[in-house]
């Protein structure tokens, strides 16, 4: 049956049926090949939004013959950064950097070289990659000096042509402003991503950027907008089904935070609890962390302290399990 499965992957490769191929390199276990062909495919599948698609075929390989691609290795960062995996994010950017700082040399000599252009490009996208992934994180750590020059050199890197992640990093470039307390800048940004990745047709990363503006629409005190927002993200996730379901739990809650400020109490816990149990099993810690934020205001505007002290106490052990 393997030799079977073999003889059908190669068969689909060489009819360009790319995602037949890998499936069945799998079902053969013949990972070399699957991480060969995954390497191949991985920046169309990202391009085209399949971002459930490209995680699950990087965790049905070993990791260690991820590392081995720089490529896939960033991309492997990026889906374990998002659900929380940190220890896993690192050793992906490491490897990648590793991997990428063996030919720096050649790099640097190549600049001038017409020939080595191709070559020149490849490994500065890869860094420009690498480079707004850790603006991410440094965003998340609130590193601001680290998320400032990292920012900058993956927009330094980034051809304009990668619109994806030249707006995943003028996302972070909104949490500076943020930081900083300059809401209008922040906002201005994270609607320039927003509307970037629109046009790209990404749901995701559309979805990605609503959060974004949703969350800085809450600290504005524009409730109307937010509900607004989340209503129209919440339709697109559920044309989705249990794909963007994490992301529909999101809104939910905040939606549910913003009801709560506009005093309507029962409606805002019932979105609320409807958003935590979407969100609760994704794995993806930023939502989940979230949404217990939220659901703490609403249970206290509520005057319900006892569900507060547990919620709270649920978030410290979350936090002391997953660093």
């Amino acid at each position: 049956v393997p030799s079977l499965h073999l003889c059908a992957s190669r068969w689909y490769e060489q009819h360009k049926f790319m995602d037949e191929a890998i499936e069945h390199a799998l079902a053969a276990k013949d990972f070399d090949r699957a991480v060969d062909l995954i390497d191949v495919q991985a920046d169309t599948l990202w391009q085209h939004g399949e971002h459930r698609k490209l995680p699950r075929l990087l965790n049905s390989v070993p990791d260690e013959l991820i590392f081995s691609k720089p490529r896939l290795c960033v991309f492997h960062a990026w889906y374990s950064f998002i659900s929380g995996q940190q220890e896993i994010t690192k050793q992906c950017i490491q490897a990648a950097e590793q991997a990428l700082d063996i030919h720096s040399d050649h790099l640097t000599e190549a600049g001038s070289q017409e020939q080595d252009k191709p070559f020149v490009l490849k490994n500065r996208l890869l860094l420009g990659r690498i480079a707004a992934i850790r603006a991410f994180m440094d965003s998340f750590q609130g590193d601001t000096n680290g998320l400032i020059r990292h920012a900058h050199q993956a927009l330094e890197y980034l051809p304009e042509q990668e619109r994806i992640w030249r707006s995943i990093t003028a996302l972070t470039l909104g949490d500076i402003y943020g930081f900083k307390g300059d809401l209008v800048a922040s906002y201005d940004a994270r609607f320039e991503a927003y509307r970037s990745f629109k046009t790209a047709d990404d749901t995701y990363y559309t979805m990605l950027a609503s959060s974004k503006l949703a969350i800085t629409l809450r600290a504005q005190g524009r409730l109307q907008q937010i509900i607004d927002l989340c209503e129209e993200q919440i339709l697109a996730a559920s044309k989705f089904g249990h794909t963007l379901s994490p992301m529909k739990g999101f809104f939910l809650v905040l939606m549910g935070e913003a009801l709560a400020e506009q005093n309507d109490l029962d409606k805002a816990l019932d979105l609320a609890n409807q958003g935590i149990n979407l969100t609760k099993h994704s794995g993806n810690l930023v939502f989940v962390g979230w949404g217990y934020i939220s659901l703490m205001r609403i249970l206290f505007s509520r005057r319900e302290l006892a569900a507060v002290e547990e919620l709270i106490q649920k978030m410290e052990n979350m936090a002391q399990e997953s660093n």
